[in-house]
């Protein structure tokens, strides 16, 4: 698995919590609290709203957007 990838364009605030082997792409924003479980894939521009949860091996599409209080199950 590994390390989280996380481009140098994402945005992600204080609180973030990522799973081994999950990828946050250019322009994606992550908000404080959410939590991304292993494997997960934040596209291009995506939008991951405060307090979040992501399961396990999920994609979030390039630009969609996830707000909160969402709660995604493992994939």
């Amino acid at each position: 698995m590994g390390e989280p990838r996380i481009i140098d364009t994402a945005d992600l605030d204080d609180g973030v919590t990522i799973g081994d082997g999950s990828s946050i792409w250019h322009l994606s924003q992550v908000r404080s609290e959410a939590v991304l479980g292993q494997n997960v894939v934040v596209g291009r521009g995506a939008y991951i709203g405060e307090g979040v949860h992501v399961g396990d091996n999920c994609k979030i599409q390039n630009y969609a957007l996830v707000y909160e209080p969402a709660k995604l199950e493992d994939g």
